[in-house]
């Protein structure tokens, strides 16, 4: 039996998979009117692809070795959903580069106050390849709202539940 804790922590994990996954459905819309797009060079963009693919194969393998534990990690993803939302509502974000924030800040142990599952141990060993994303991210347009960006993750990984 896992702890609630472990269930809001998997929460985190499938919200950042979420915004990681509707980032790329965006990018396939023909119609991109009123999107904040990121644009990049060939390679930059190569490389961003490359890595956001195999981290969100990381978090999706990950969250689906809980199978039992998906009807309340998806109540509680939800409720987090909606709270981003609300802070997002209006503004400009970048889904994906907010989603690394959400995780570094989230699974970092040092920005806890509790000490972390062992399970999400994987993550906190993630943090060299988040920073990487976000420093090629930080090449576009959304560098100049870095500083929101953190502010609306530092709130949800702290206000959550």
């Amino acid at each position: 039996m896992y702890s609630s804790g472990f269930v809001k922590e998997l929460s985190y994990v499938l919200l950042a998979y979420g915004l990681l996954q509707v980032t790329e459905e965006l990018e396939s819309l023909p119609d991109k009117e009123g999107l904040y797009e990121t644009k990049l060079d060939y390679k930059s963009q190569k490389q961003i692809s490359r890595r956001v693919l195999n981290l969100k194969e990381e978090l999706q393998s990950f969250y689906k070795q809980y199978p039992s534990l998906m009807p309340k990690v998806r109540i509680k993803s939800d409720k987090l959903f909606k709270l981003l939302m609300s802070k997002i509502y209006n503004k400009k974000v970048q889904l994906d580069y907010l989603a690394c924030y959400i995780l570094l800040l989230r699974f970092q142990p040092h920005e806890r106050d509790k000490k972390l599952h062992e399970d999400f141990n994987w993550l906190v060993a993630k943090d060299s390849q988040l920073l990487a994303i976000m420093d090629i991210l930080g090449n576009t347009d959304c560098a100049s709202i870095d500083g929101d960006m953190y502010s609306i993750a530092d709130q949800i990984t702290k206000e959550g539940f």
